[in-house]
This record gives structure tokens, C-alpha cells and sequence, in this order.
């Protein structure tokens, strides 16, 4: 996953140096759990943490949550949008981050310059979301085609076109897209792109330039216009600063484990403003020996949050013996497509009569990404046909979606259900191939079903195989791999 941008609000205001020392170390350690990290926002952090970071310095953080974040917002447009602090112009980058379309479709995106101060932001689009080559003769819907385009310029000769911004760089008469270019540890990268693969090399950067071509075909080049030779352009694509993915996260740090701050704090960045955060408390990082190990964990949680249809995060890979080919996977699930879904459940307390019902479905074959749904029913141990069915239905989708093919066995893992309901289970099972043969409109759908009841077993000793691999010692195991 990629952390494009970030802003901190930080409620313990008598922890100003703890906070900047939690920050530093999540994103110097983010590097090992993938996630990927711009040259830019490492700048922000290191050189501009304080443009953007909220002090909370009031007496009530509870009532006071949803201004802080606010204006934590507004730091975040302001610095990486509207690039107030002029790193991106410094360089010669631009802010790559996503914003949606009108089918809610997530879409990668670069914001031009120059930045608008008066809240609207010009976008350069991924125009072919589906294509790693971006390459405008693969497009293959109007929307696509209309997504190549990034200004309409008009030249002092007074021609006007449609354009896209293009780079050019010293090492080659083509010209980079923007999407494809960064500034990184102190110099300019490109990708390039030779027999399938992906690599990001050093260039030199020359300029930018427009590439001109024809509205109902775009294959075609019409001319290429420097950027000295424009008198005026107006972006194509011209939506408002909100629209844009930013900040990528939102991260708050506490003074103490207060639930109430907390829960405001999430509703209002979760529910409200729609932003991913992190919570961090200043008393349980202070009092780590390995503060590298603990923003590890934090960063397991973080990775999942950033995941999108661009950012296909993975925590850590899935090591074994037998895995398939090339590819980091289980050995069993990667033989054939297998919807790997996860149930468990949660009842309410006392005379609370509901129960909540979710389910976690493996989108790869090691197991580590995953999509999550949850129901509510009636206070029982056995799930509800509907949410049963709405389960695999779901899933299902998710799966298909994420692969591009559809499932050929199913391997569930339900948890929460008792000893005395086991029998019962036959009757969710009957309900998933019944969910089945809906999904594939047949009723005699064959698909095979491993169906696990899971429970919690607290009395395992785990010990080496034989004395070659570990030394134990009362109820100490070290295990080597």
C-alpha cells in the first residue's frame, strides 16, 4: 500500500517530542511491511512535521475532537494539494494520490499545477485503470477515453487542443507520464518497463510538454506543444479539494487509553469525514523497550487500512515449502481458486437481544489480504439463512472481483458456535449451496464445501519436533525456522 499523505492530531500537547518520535519511527519502519512511502511526505516528516500537526491545546479533546481533526484536514490540503510549502514545484513533481469517479470507482490521479488557492484542484487521470502500460489504443470505454486528456490548452498561435501533460527527460525522445515519474531521495526516476516487468531508473528531467491528440482517437498524436508555447490552458478535469484522497491517513495521538476519546475521535474520522486513522497513546509507546517492534504491529493494522484496488497491500508473505511457482501461497488454496471465508460472532450482553455476525474472505492465495462484511440477526449461535447466504453472496463478489475468476471450492471457517449446535450446522451448510446455486442460477451446483468449526483451545504446550530445533525450558520455547 502506498502512504501518499498524512496529518497528526496530537492531544497529548505535553508530549510534543514523543509524538514527533512516533511518527518518525512508524514510517521509518512502514518500509518493511510494503508500504510505500513518497520521497515528499518523508521530507514533510522529517523537515515540516509541525505544518502539519494540530496541537491540541484545550481542556475538553472530547467536544473539541471533530475541530481538531478539521483543521487538521485543511493543514493536510493545504501542504500537499495547494502545495503551500512548495516541495512539490521544488522538485518538479506532482501529488500523486486517488480520487473517484462518478461510477464511485477508485482511480489513481496526480494534482497539476499550478495549485488553485480557491479550493478547486486540476487532476491528471489514470486513464486505463485496467492497463499497466498505459497505453491509450488499449482503452476500451468512453470513460477511459475521456480520462486521457488533462488540459485544453490554446497555443499563441491561437490553435486549441485537448493535451495531456507529458515529461521529458534526457534518456529518451518518448515522453513519461506523469503517473510514471517521481522525485525520489534526491533525484528524478522513471519507470521503465521491459518484458513484463516493472523497474524505476534514474533520468534527468528536462521539462513538461503536451501531447495533443485527436478527441475520437486518441492513438492518434496530433502535435507536441512545449509548455513555453501555451498562452493559456484550462484542466479538464476540475473537481474540488475534497474529492481528493487527502490526507491518506489521519494519526491521533493520546495521552492515555480514554475510550471516550477515542470513540470520538473514530467517529469522526471514520464515519463522518470518511478518512482512514490511527490512534496512538503516548504512555504505552513511551513505555516500549522495542519501539520498532511495536510500530510493527501498529503497521500490520495500517497496511490493511491503506489496501485499495491501486494498493493491494500485504503485511508479510506467506512463506512455505510448497508453495505454487514463483508465487507466495498456500500450497492447498493456490491449487484451484478457493473462496477461503472466515465467520465469527458477537452477542450482545444481558438482555440485549442481537447478535452480530461477520465474515473476513481471503482475496489472495497466501491468505493476507482480506475484504470484510458483518450482519445483524437475532441473539442466537446459529446464523440467520439471509445472513448466510448474504455471507457467501458477498464474498463471492469480492472474490470474483479481486481474481477475475469465480471460486471452485469453498473452505469455511466457523467460529462461535457451541458444542450442542454441531449437528445444526448442517442446516448452514445447506443455506451456503443454496446461496451457491443462486449465485450460478443452477440448482445442482457442485462446488465442494470444507466447512471447520473452530474453538478456542487455551491448554496447548507447544514443543520442538526433536532437540535439533529449539530448547525448552519450563514453559519457554524458542523455535527456529
Amino acid at each position: 500500500a502506498a502512504l501518499n499523505s498524512f496529518v497528526v492530531v496530537n492531544f497529548a500537547r505535553n508530549n510534543q517530542h514523543s509524538c514527533a518520535d512516533y511518527v518518525q519511527t512508524m514510517l521509518r519502519v512502514a518500509v518493511n511491511h510494503g508500504i510505500e512511502i513518497p520521497y515528499v511526505t518523508m521530507e514533510v516528516a522529517r523537515n515540516y512535521l509541525e505544518n502539519v500537526t494540530v496541537l491540541y491545546s484545550g481542556s475538553h479533546p472530547v467536544n473539541d475532537a471533530l475541530d481538531a481533526v478539521g483543521r487538521a484536514i485543511e493543514m493536510a490540503k493545504k501542504v500537499y494539494i495547494h502545495d503551500s510549502l512548495n516541495i512539490f514545484r521544488r522538485n518538479n513533481d506532482l501529488f500523486k494520490t486517488f480520487c473517484y469517479n462518478e461510477c464511485q470507482c477508485t482511480i489513481e490521479c496526480a494534482v497539476l499545477p499550478p495549485r488553485s488557492v480557491n479550493g478547486s484542484v486540476g487532476l491528471l487521470l489514470d486513464y486505463n485503470k485496467l492497463s499497466s502500460t498505459r497505453n491509450p489504443n488499449a482503452m476500451s470505454d468512453n470513460m477511459a477515453m475521456d480520462r486521457y486528456f488533462s488540459h485544453k490548452i490554446k497555443r499563441r498561435n491561437g490553435e486549441e487542443h485537448y493535451a495531456r501533460l507529458k515529461i521529458r527527460i534526457t534518456q529518451t525522445d518518448t515522453r513519461i507520464d506523469p503517473l510514471d515519474f517521481r522525485f525520489s531521495k534526491g533525484r528524478h526516476e522513471a519507470i521503465r518497463r521491459s518484458n513484463g516487468e516493472e523497474n524505476w531508473v534514474t533520468v534527468n528531467f528536462i521539462g513538461y510538454c503536451y501531447e495533443c491528440r485527436d478527441t475520437k482517437n486518441t492513438g492518434v498524436i496530433l502535435d507536441v506543444v512545449e509548455e513555453h508555447d501555451v498562452e493559456a490552458f484550462s484542466y479538464i478535469h476540475n473537481i474540488c479539494d475534497w474529492e481528493v484522497e487527502c490526507p491518506s491517513l489521519i494519526i491521533s495521538y493520546h495521552p492515555d487509553k480514554d475510550k471516550a476519546l477515542y470513540d470520538k475521535v473514530k467517529c469522526v474520522t471514520n464515519q463522518i469525514g470518511g478518512y482512514q486513522s490511527q490512534i496512538a497513546v503516548a504512555e504505552t509507546f513511551e513505555r516500549q523497550k522495542n519501539k520498532n517492534q511495536y510500530a510493527s504491529a501498529v503497521l500490520t493494522k495500517l497496511n490493511a487500512k491503506l489496501s485499495n484496488p491501486y494498493n493491494k497491500a500485504v503485511s508479510w508473505k506467506s512463506i512455505c515449502e510448497e508453495s505454487v511457482g514463483d508465487v507466495d501461497s498456500i500450497p492447498w488454496v493456490a491449487v484451484k481458486p478457493t473462496l477461503v471465508v472466515g465467520i465469527g460472532m458477537a452477542h450482545g450482553l444481558g438482555n440485549c437481544g442481537k447478535t452480530v455476525v461477520a465474515a473476513s474472505v481471503c482475496l489472495d492465495g497466501g491468505c493476507m489480504r482480506l475484504s470484510h462484511c458483518c450482519f445483524l440477526q437475532q441473539k442466537s449461535d446459529i446464523i440467520s439463512t439471509g445472513n448466510i447466504k448474504d455471507i457467501i453472496k458477498t464474498s463471492w463478489k469480492e472474490f470474483t472481483a479481486e481474481n477475475e475468476k469465480c471460486p471452485e471450492r469453498i473452505l469455511i471457517y466457523r467460529d462461535g458456535m457451541s458444542d450442542g449446535n454441531f449437528e445444526r450446522a448442517d442446516g448452514e451448510i445447506a443455506n451456503i449451496r443454496s446461496a451457491i446455486s443462486e449465485i450460478l442460477s443452477d440448482n445442482s451446483a457442485t462446488i465442494p464445501i470444507t466447512y471447520v468449526i473452530c474453538q478456542s483451545q487455551h491448554n496447548i504446550r507447544m514443543v520442538p519436533k526433536d532437540e535439533t530445533q529449539g530448547n525448552r525450558r519450563g514453559q519457554t520455547v524458542n523455535v527456529y525456522r
